[in-house]
């Protein structure tokens, strides 16, 4: 998780350390700690083709293209570049979600040929 954050070596950076530590410790928990959302658009669409919302652990806290309401709206090349974003979107949401780790509130937003995806989460209070 240290180096997923992105964090200096601790021996010789250590002005976060303590709050770097602590958020680790504190992703690491089995607990359902994060609340997320993601929606998914067309360009020039203002109405998500769908929305999903999650309640996780850090490690389970991730989206995937596969439901219905995707798979029967979108071809296959939309569909592959969907399933392109949602698994960066995953990668850089679990990045952040250590990484930025004084804040408990945060978003990304990835675009890419016709398709925008938007993930908005909230780090839970124990």
């Amino acid at each position: 998780m240290w180096n997923i954050a992105g964090f200096k070596d601790p021996r010789t950076h250590d002005n976060d350390l303590w709050m770097q530590t602590q958020r680790i410790i504190k992703m690491m928990d089995w607990r359902n700690k994060i609340s997320a959302t993601m929606k998914v658009f067309r360009v020039g669409d203002e109405h998500p083709l769908i929305v999903l919302n999650r309640n996780e652990s850090w490690d389970m806290v991730s989206f995937s293209p596969f439901h219905p309401a995707l798979e029967e709206s979108l071809n296959d090349d939309d569909f592959d570049t969907l399933n392109e974003l949602i698994e960066g979107a995953n990668a850089d949401m679990k990045m952040l979600l250590i990484s930025d780790f004084s804040k408990d509130i945060g978003s990304i937003k990835h675009q890419e040929a016709g398709i925008i995806i938007e993930i908005f989460w909230e780090v839970l209070n124990d």
